[in-house]
């Protein structure tokens, strides 16, 4: 769960709880609860409305105020359950939006930053579906994340209410943590009406109030108010979630009903057995409104095409998701690849490139023999287990199965909200992730990782990028990745979280290592150019916006030596700025163009004239996307340049320097057979070679500085092949062949 935000945050929790207290009225029972539990019947739809106000005012302009009034339709159904936990499919729909103030606000701060204010509430996504797990005492259990708690910085902390307590309680039960509620139980008292255990809560910013329905066994009320300070205004929040509709075994009408019908396709994809009426599936394809086509195209190619429905009708419409998951559904269930095979041809690149990848490296690929060996495999290098010798006594079996490689996972489309291994929940440096809708763990997808400005708060950074993508019709193209500094990104204490980050995700999730893009704005486009300049294999593009060439942390205290802006040249990179910026001034663009155009690089820079330290990613999301089109890493490059920056970051592509001091360089060409090196490092070189690059099978010259330092055979093992990848977990890059290189004075 998560710290922080508006309505719908508080709307989320609500559903988390609401939805999980199911109908327990036995386990709420009685004078005082007692080892209370949330009980799940399936078929059951719970009805919230969710009334959320807040007031604020800019910290440096209190005589100004805006208030916003939000009201939202919630809807939960119980779509599965074990006998600890339960699947939740939930809609959320926002029914009214009012802001009152806009005008007063623009005129004492712009209209552009008056529209950065109010950006959060009004391109909020007005309907949005989310697939949630919970356990009885209603913990989220598969890291469900709610986009809008970036509104607010309260609202998550106070969910932690919901959660109900694991030991029995009485009328004189607290807990007095303050970490982040000190919270008590009231009594079973008549609340509005109706029987309900009460219990309240105290946070350091406000109240808040819960309320169970002891007949029903859900809230039946959840409110709370805070004032605090927060993103440069003085906040003071108010929102009441209510139970509205209770209906048991509801079965017959799920599909009739159009408030909860996204999200129940949603659940069919995350539950195999609960299927989806032909009819549903067909008019969503048939509208016009792009979340339900995709949803239901995901359906088909993850779940099965329903009985009746011709799947061939959808191969050509304007859609790609669609089309190309309507040629995945006729492979996948119809036993039919000739449509699969002629998307390759497609017209629409995405298409092209996605038919192709699935074709050469979905598990769906993978022959029957082929099965056990490829999860002995991923068990070894996802999950730390043992690698048996009679795999590495096949290494032609095992480098067919490396191809194939991607964690097991069963996640499905939405947002998460991720922790990194052995931090606690409430980390500074949490992680935000969006899947496509028609997320398949069998396939892999290219990963977009933005870097947030300020303080680099991720999930305002994480709302921020899923709505200009969403805008953009773009969301269904990558996994979203944005996690959190807390901090400068270039700073002691945050630099490695971005590198345990990536590892995680690439341990988690589906990703395509040839398609990584990195993108930040303000701090987040600084922390992408320090990143991009130290890993720049990692990366198939960058994009900077408002951003400076941060390549040393200490560059307010001296000249930053800029030949590591080199590093980038392999990568296509875009740059944007306001021609007017005097807080993140646009020269460091114009020096980073000059020395990637200097280099051959692959550079597009943009200034917007008139505009400030004032441009948000959205109005820049669409060249962003044209920048990384088609884009991809070449693992084998036969040409490398790097300067290293820093001594934790010693290997580029093939090469590592070891023993090498900051500053220390290399460049090197492979022609034929031969590796022509020149550098200045006092250490010694690894090369990582592959049968891509060099013909392992005649000897090998290398030459350093002009001299000869190696010339023989280079033979491949299967143990270089397993040792690289398991320093990398890159399935993309595989080397077989390893030389250790002493340059001579």
């Amino acid at each position: 769960m998560k710290l922080g935000q508006t309505t719908s945050a508080a709307l989320a929790v609500l559903f988390a709880v609401s939805a999980a207290a199911g109908s327990a009225s036995s386990s709420l029972s009685g004078p005082a609860p007692s080892d209370l539990r949330y009980a799940f019947p399936v078929g059951d739809v719970l009805t919230y409305q969710v009334v959320f106000d807040t007031q604020n005012s800019p910290l440096e302009h209190p005589e100004v105020t805006y208030v916003v009034r939000e009201v939202w339709l919630i809807k939960i159904a119980v779509v599965d359950r074990t006998s600890s936990d339960a699947g939740l499919a939930i809609q959320t729909n926002r029914v009214k939006l009012r802001i009152v103030g806009r005008a007063a606000l623009a005129r004492v701060l712009g209209e552009k930053a008056a529209a950065n204010c109010l950006d959060l509430y009004e391109r909020a996504e007005p309907i949005s579906v989310r697939y949630l797990r919970v356990d009885d005492l209603g913990r989220i259990l598969n890291r469900s994340y709610t986009l809008r708690e970036a509104a607010s910085f309260v609202a998550g902390s106070m969910k932690s209410l919901f959660q109900l307590p694991s030991q029995p309680v009485g009328e004189s039960w607290r807990v007095s943590s303050g970490q982040p509620l000190d919270i008590a139980y009231e009594g079973l008292k008549q609340d509005e009406g109706a029987p309900r255990h009460v219990f309240s809560a105290r946070h350091r910013a406000g109240w808040a109030i819960m309320a169970v329905d002891r007949d029903k066994g859900v809230p039946g009320r959840f409110e709370y108010a805070a004032d605090y300070g927060g993103a440069n205004e003085r906040r003071r929040e108010h929102s009441v979630s209510r139970l509205t509709g209770f209906q048991r075994d509801a079965w017959r009408s799920w599909y009739a009903d159009p408030a909860v019908d996204r999200a129940l396709v949603l659940g069919a994809i995350a539950r195999t057995g609960l299927a989806c009426r032909a009819s549903i599936i067909k008019r969503f394809l048939d509208g016009r409104d792009e979340q339900e086509q995709n949803l239901a195209a995901a359906y088909c190619a993850l779940r099965g095409i329903p009985p009746g429905l011709d799947m061939r009708r959808y191969l050509h419409v304007r859609n790609p998701v669609v089309r190309f998951n309507a040629a995945k559904a006729l492979f996948r269930f119809g036993g039919d690849a000739r449509y699969m095979v002629a998307k390759i041809r497609d017209h629409d690149p995405y298409v092209s490139r996605r038919a192709t990848g699935f074709m050469t490296t979905a598990t769906d690929m993978l022959l029957p023999d082929q099965k056990f060996l490829f999860w002995v495999l991923q068990s070894w290098l996802y999950e730390g287990a043992e690698l048996p010798d009679a795999l590495l006594e096949d290494p032609e079996s095992l480098r067919d199965l490396l191809h194939f490689l991607k964690p097991a996972n069963d996640f499905v489309g939405g947002c998460y909200k991720f922790t990194l291994p052995g931090e606690s929940a409430d980390s500074r440096h949490p992680y935000y992730v969006a899947l496509p809708a028609d997320y398949d763990p069998a396939e892999t997808y290219p990963l977009l990782i933005y870097l947030g400005m300020g303080d680099g708060r991720g999930d305002y950074a994480f709302q921020a990028v899923y709505n200009g993508l969403r805008e953009a019709k773009a969301l269904s193209r990558f996994i979203l990745l944005v996690p959190q500094a807390d901090g400068k990104w270039w700073d002691e204490d945050v630099e490695p979280v971005l590198n345990r980050v990536l590892t995680a995700v690439q341990k988690t999730l589906s990703v395509d290592t040839d398609q990584i893009f990195l993108s930040g704005s303000s701090n987040g486009g600084m922390g992408t150019i320090y990143f991009g300049t130290r890993l720049p294999d990692h990366f198939a593009g960058l994009a900077v916006n408002m951003g400076y060439p941060v390549v040393d942390r200490r560059f307010l205290e001296g000249p930053q030596n800029l030949d590591v802006l080199r590093n980038l040249k392999s990568a296509r990179v875009f740059l944007s700025h306001g021609r007017e910026d005097d807080w993140v001034t646009p020269e460091g663009d114009r020096e980073v163009a000059e020395i990637l155009r200097r280099e051959n690089g692959q550079v597009v820079q943009r200034e917007m004239p008139n505009r400030k330290h004032d441009i948000e990613i959205h109005e820049v999301i669409d060249e962003i996307l044209k920048t990384f089109e088609s884009a991809r890493r070449d693992p084998y490059p036969r040409r490398i340049d790097f300067t290293m920056a820093d001594t934790a970051y010693a290997r580029c592509f093939w090469i590592e320097a070891v023993g090498a001091k900051a500053g220390d360089s290399f460049q090197a060409e492979i022609s034929g057979n031969t590796v022509d090196i020149r550098t200045d490092t006092s250490g010694y070189l690894r090369l990582y070679l592959a049968e891509e690059m060099v013909d392992l099978e005649q000897d090998v010259l290398v030459r350093v500085n002009g001299r000869e330092a190696f010339r023989g055979p280079v033979r491949p093992t299967v143990e270089d092949l397993v040792f690289t990848l398991a320093e990398t977990m890159d399935a993309r890059a595989l080397y077989s062949a390893r030389l250790e290189i002493y340059p001579r004075p």
